[in-house]
């Protein structure tokens, strides 16, 4: 069995907020646990956000060296804590230039959604947002820039919408023209849109799509199906928030710094069509690879979940789409592996089991046959072309 070593109680902390989707802030804590373990001169503890008067506690009385965690406003943290510690904000609940931000680009957000639904080819779309956030503004303006007039109709819910009745809900979703892509500010209000649809008997994802953000697993659970969500990487957050706040503490980066991390990807799953196959067999498929990218699966995989033969599978693929199961496979592997390249840090180890290959030779090998170069070198480059677009 393994040994742990005590936590050293004397050791400085930086106390990192944990809210109530605990899954993805699990996560982001693993990320500034990362950084901690490696770099710093502190340990990391989570605590609740809920929990004002243990960390003011700790910030007077014990060791408390930095906190990091989604902070409301410039004058929530004025009130509370100017002068006591430093802080990195890792939300976008409102405009935030007392302390430095790390943050999801929740515009890019909403233009992934929105690419994704133009090239489904939905003609119609909705935006159901949370009223007062800043985040839910952003992924509204990325949605809106990318959708346009591209489709024959655009619908926002109304404001205080989520304070109605479920019944309510159902009234807003019914007058929606359908079939009708519906992207939602978080997984929460996705999961309260299902249950709408749900009782109003309105069919998912046949005629409504519901696409949310987070990729939190508690939501997912208890919508009884499983949400298509936007995956961020929290991680990533987690990490370069715990070496913002060592950068903060040295001076060596002032309170309006703001760094912004791309989502990772759209997680496609039940409550969503985005495939127009016009096969039923081949949808079907393409949801159940797409949701399980991560996994070693196999071809043989899929035609034991779907109880058909191999040989009729591959027909119905090269009749809808004119491809393969395994080439779509690959094909969706490969365009993950692409976007944790671009937009993140992680090890290329972790993106080969992220993506679902066995090891990371033949993932590497796989990635330079398709694109031209090893993992390492297509990261460069991207960076390096991001560097000078945004120079």
């Amino acid at each position: 069995m393994a040994e742990y070593e005590p936590f050293d109680q004397h050791l400085p902390v930086v106390a990192v907020l944990l809210e109530s989707e605990f899954d993805s802030m699990v996560e982001l804590y693993r990320g500034v646990q990362s950084y901690a373990d490696t770099h710093a001169d502190w340990g990391a503890i989570p605590l609740n956000a809920g929990e004002e008067s243990v960390m003011i506690d700790l910030a007077e009385h014990g060791n408390l060296v930095g906190l990091i965690g989604g902070f409301v406003s410039d004058r929530w943290i004025k009130n509370h804590w100017t002068g006591r510690i430093p802080l990195v904000n890792i939300d976008n609940l409102s405009k935030i230039s007392s302390v430095p931000s790390v943050v999801v680009d929740d515009e890019k957000v909403g233009e992934m959604v929105g690419s994704r639904v133009l090239e489904a080819g939905f003609e119609h779309v909705a935006y159901a947002g949370l009223t007062g956030n800043m985040f839910t503004k952003l992924r509204l303006k990325g949605f809106q820039k990318i959708i346009g007039d591209k489709t024959k109709s655009f619908h926002c819910a109304p404001k205080g919408w989520v304070s109605q009745s479920s019944h309510g809900w159902g009234g807003w979703l019914k007058e929606l023209p359908k079939p009708v892509a519906v992207f939602c500010a978080g997984d929460f209000v996705a999961r309260r849109l299902l249950l709408a649809c749900r009782i109003g008997g309105i069919l998912v994802p046949d005629t409504v799509s519901l696409v949310g953000v987070g990729n939190v697993y508690r939501d997912s659970i208890f919508s009884g199906m499983p949400l298509t969500t936007v995956e961020l990487p929290h991680f990533d957050i987690g990490y370069t928030a715990g070496k913002a706040l060592d950068d903060f503490r040295n001076g060596f980066i002032k309170a309006s710094f703001v760094r912004h991390f791309d989502p990772v990807r759209i997680v496609e799953r039940s409550s969503s069509r985005f495939d127009q196959a016009g096969d039923a067999l081949v949808s079907r498929a393409l949801e159940w690879l797409r949701a399980r990218l991560h996994e070693k699966i196999s071809i043989t995989d899929l035609v034991s979940e779907l109880g058909v033969s191999r040989r009729l599978l591959e027909v119905r693929f090269s009749i809808a789409i004119q491809s393969s199961p395994y080439a779509e496979l690959l094909k969706m592997r490969m365009r993950f592996a692409e976007q944790l390249l671009s937009s993140t840090n992680r090890k290329i180890i972790d993106i080969s089991q992220k993506c679902g290959f066995s090891s990371q030779h033949q993932f590497s090998s796989t990635f330079k046959k398709i694109y031209g170069a090893a993992p390492r070198e297509f990261r460069r480059k991207s960076r390096s072309q991001e560097s000078t677009m945004t120079a």
